[in-house]
Order: C-alpha cells, then structure tokens, then sequence
C-alpha cells in the first residue's frame, strides 16, 4: 500500500468481541484443566473436568471459527465500500497467521492458529458464492459428511476399521515428552510428531470438518446481517435458541441410544460423528443464548466485560501459553504432577478475572493488543498503524 494515509481503528460490534471473549474464556479453562495437553498423560476423573467439557469442549473452537468467518465478511465489506478487492491482502493476512501459528506450535502442539489459517483459506474462493451455495458448504461439513463418506467406504468396502482412533497412540508418546522431556525435547516433539498428532486427532475427531463449516457459516451470517445491532433477524434469537436447546437436551439424554441403534459396533469412527452433531447443536444453543442474554441490559453490562478479551484474543491466546505450558509441563514446575483438577479449575477462574482486568486496562490505553497491532501492521506492511490512545500520554 502506497497511500501516507494513516490507517485508523474502526468503530468495533462489541457483541461480537464479547462473544470471542467468552469462547477465549471457555478455550482458556479447557485448557488448565487439561494442564495444556499434559493431562491425557495420567488422566484423572475429575468432576471439574466434566463440567468444563461438558460447557466448552469442542464448543469454544467452534465459536471462534464462526467468528472468524463473520470477521472475515466485515473486513471484505468494509474495504468493499471503499472500492478495494481485499482477497489478495486477506491471504497475506492469513499466511502471516499461518507463520504464527507455526512459531506458537512448537511450543505449544495443540495450537489452533494453524488451523484457523489454513480453513480460512477456504473463504477466499467461496466469497462470491449465493447464499444457498454458502448454506449448502457449510452444511457439508458441519454434518460430518466428509466424516460419513470415509465411514461408509470403509463399510462397503468391508475394510477393518480399527478399534481406537490412530491419534491415540500418536498423542501418548507426545505426552510422556511434555510430562518428563526437556524444553528441547518439548521443542523437537511438537516440530513433528506433535503436529502430526494433532492433525491427526483433528481430523479423526471431525474438528477440522466443524471449523471448516463454521467458518463459512460465520461468512453467511455476516453477509445476512445476523449479528448487527438492529439485525432484521432479532425475532429469530429466541425461537432458534428454544429449538437448538431442547434439540440439545434431546440428544444429549438420547445419545447413548441412538449410539446403540445406529453403531452396534461402537465403531469409534460413528461415535466421533456423533459426538460432534452434539456438539454443534449445543454450540448454537449456546450462540443464541449468548446473545439473548446481550439484549438484556443487565446481561449486556456483564457480558461486555469480556468484549476487551474479545479485542485482543491473539495476543491473550498466546500469551497463556507462554506462561502456563512452563508451569505444568515437565521442564518446567511440572503442575500436571501434583496441583490436581480441583485446584487448576478454581485457579483458572481467578487467573481469568485477572486477564479480564488486565485487558481492560489495556485497552483504555491501546487500540489493540500487541500481537494484533503487529498482524495488522504486516498485513499492509506498513507501520503507521495507529496504536496508543491518543488520550493517554
């Protein structure tokens, strides 16, 4: 970009930082849970750790995947309106991403950057697609279709299909390194069999088939106006957060039997699409409540607590880890071995408030957090972003 002009923050949907505050939130808990991976090592029952799946788990990525899709319509609207085709810079912006992503996951192996990137991508070709074309890609994926395809080669094929998902073997020896390895050896595990692992578990899980069609269907729901503040779409909250709840409900008591009807063989394959329709109805469910709850005034002055969050996910996302991987992994503290799933519940909650706090005092003094000032910045390699508060001296 040539222009002198400098490039000047946006009026922001507080709504939808909100909305990605809460899914960093619930991201964030899975994670101290979890001990950032190092749990499935020695797994523990744990209560704490049913209810935090139970609310977040497959959940939060799904959020952020829709929000990701819907941040990619209004930033190709908003350079629309200004007469520019934004596609070429937005797959600059991602590749950038990408390469965080890639930095970030050697330290951390179960990064979702990368994974945000490289489903983004994605966008780019369908951008100028009709409405009923987004709505019937996104439905591709969402049911697992891809999923059910393999699924039903295999079974027409009469191929053995194995009696637990590769990622479990793939995952066990990654996690004996994150428990006793070295920093170096943390480092060399997740340049490969980290990653491979982890693809290895987003694929077989249906995650990557989830963040795909969120994504898109973040895109559509942008392009129909569904989050705006006045959306002609605002009598649709309630009705559609009844259906997708008592739909929740419904199959959350009647899965065990519809497992049983439909997968005799409890072929892990079944399951994981199973688990993940679940999954996905109670994200809408969630999404809908999510914003019933903003309409409300009370419910809007809590939720926008987490709008700051929402601001500065990247730089939070990433932040975590490099505080938090050092404390329960081996070559560090080792927190995994002997803090337990009641103590990391209860401190991830405390450690959260904090991060809201520190957020907040953040952005009263920046328009961004760091890491995304810098990605807005390499996007249009330019440097002139504006960044503190012109108040704040």
């Amino acid at each position: 970009m040539t222009t002198s002009q400098q490039i000047t923050p946006k009026k922001r949907i507080v709504l939808i930082d909100a909305l990605r505050g809460y899914a960093l939130m619930g991201l964030f808990i899975v994670h101290m849970i979890e001990y950032y991976e190092v749990y499935w090592y020695k797994p523990e029952p744990s209560v704490y750790k049913n209810i935090t799946f139970f609310l977040f788990g497959g959940k939060a990525y799904a959020i952020f995947a829709l929000l990701f899709g819907l941040s990619f319509f209004i930033i190709m609207d908003s350079q629309k309106k200004q007469g520019v085709d934004f596609r070429g810079r937005f797959s600059w912006r991602l590749c950038i991403l990408l390469m965080a992503g890639l930095v970030h996951g050697v330290l951390y192996g179960g990064d979702i950057l990368q994974i945000l990137a490289i489903t983004g991508f994605i966008l780019i070709p369908v951008y100028t697609m009709r409405n009923y074309l987004l709505i019937g890609l996104a439905s591709f994926f969402l049911l697992q279709i891809p999923s059910v395809i393999h699924l039903l080669v295999n079974l027409l094929q009469e191929k053995a299909i194995s009696q637990n998902p590769l990622h479990w073997s793939l995952m066990a020896n990654v996690h004996e390194i994150y428990a006793h390895g070295s920093f170096k050896e943390v480092v060399e595990t997740n340049l490969w069999k980290g990653a491979l692992a982890k693809w290895t578990f987003t694929l077989e899980s249906g995650r990557l088939s989830t963040i795909t069609g969120m994504s898109i269907l973040g895109f559509w729901l942008g392009k129909i106006g569904f989050f705006k503040e006045h959306s002609p779409l605002k009598n649709k909250y309630l009705p559609g957060f009844l259906i997708t709840a008592i739909l929740t409900a419904i199959l959350l008591i009647g899965k065990p039997y519809i497992a049983n009807i439909i997968n005799p063989k409890q072929y892990w394959m079944t399951n994981a699409i199973i688990n993940s329709l679940v999954d996905l109805v109670f994200t809408f469910a969630t999404v809908f409540g999510f914003i019933l709850l903003y309409q409300w005034h009370v419910g809007q002055k809590v939720l926008s607590l987490l709008a700051p969050n929402g601001r500065m996910s990247l730089s939070t996302y990433v932040f975590q880890s490099f505080v938090f991987i050092p404390f329960f992994y081996g070559y560090g503290l080792g927190a995994y071995g002997w803090l337990g799933q009641t103590l990391s519940f209860y401190l991830g909650i405390v450690l959260w408030i904090a991060q809201v706090w520190l957020a907040h005092y953040w952005i009263k003094r920046y328009y961004y957090g760091p890491l995304e000032w810098l990605w807005r910045s390499a996007t249009y390699l330019r440097r002139d972003i504006q960044f503190k508060r012109p108040h704040i001296t």
